[in-house]
C-alpha cells in the first residue's frame, strides 16, 4: 500500500529528472526510469501475493464475516492488482526511446495515479474487515 502511495511522486521525480534525455542521453533515461518499473514489478507481485493469501484465508474469515463483505474487498484487491499489471507494462513501455516512450511514461504517471485510489479503497475495505467486521478474531479464538 504504501508504494501505491509514493508510486506517482517517484514517476514524478523520475520524469523531471529524466525530462528531454530519451532524445539527448537514453542511457541517463534508462537509468532514471528502470527503478520505476522495478517498483511496478514489485508493486503487481506484491498486490498478487497479498490478493492470493486473503483467498486462502476467506473460508476461516467468512465464520466472523459476511461473504459480501469479503467479496467486495476482494474485487477491489483484483481490480488493484490488474491496475498494477496495466502500470507495470506502461512503465516498460517507458523505456522505449522517442515518442513512444515518452507517451509510455504518461501513462505511467496517469496509472499510478488510479493504482493510489484503488490501494487506498482496498486497504480501506481490508482495514473495514479487521475493525469493523471482527475478521481478526478468527485467529484470536484459535489461541
Amino acid at each position: 500500500m504504501a508504494l501505491a502511495v509514493l508510486m506517482p511522486l517517484l514517476v514524478l521525480l523520475a520524469l523531471w529528472l529524466g525530462r528531454g534525455a530519451d532524445e539527448v542521453i537514453p542511457d541517463k533515461l534508462r537509468a532514471i526510469w528502470l527503478p520505476i518499473v522495478f517498483l511496478a514489478l514489485l508493486m503487481t507481485g506484491s498486490g498478487y501475493f497479498a490478493q492470493e493469501t486473503g483467498e486462502d484465508q476467506e473460508d476461516r474469515v467468512e465464520e466472523v464475516v459476511s461473504h459480501d463483505t469479503i467479496e467486495s474487498h476482494e474485487e477491489r484487491a483484483e481490480l488493484f492488482v490488474w491496475a498494477s499489471a496495466l502500470l507495470l507494462i506502461a512503465s516498460i513501455a517507458g523505456l522505449v526511446p522517442g515518442a513512444t516512450g515518452r507517451y509510455g511514461r504518461y501513462v505511467t504517471l496517469a496509472l499510478a495515479m488510479v493504482v493510489l485510489v484503488l490501494g487506498v479503497r482496498v486497504g480501506s475495505t481490508g482495514g473495514d474487515l479487521v475493525y469493523t467486521h471482527g475478521a481478526a478474531q478468527v485467529y484470536l479464538d484459535s489461541r
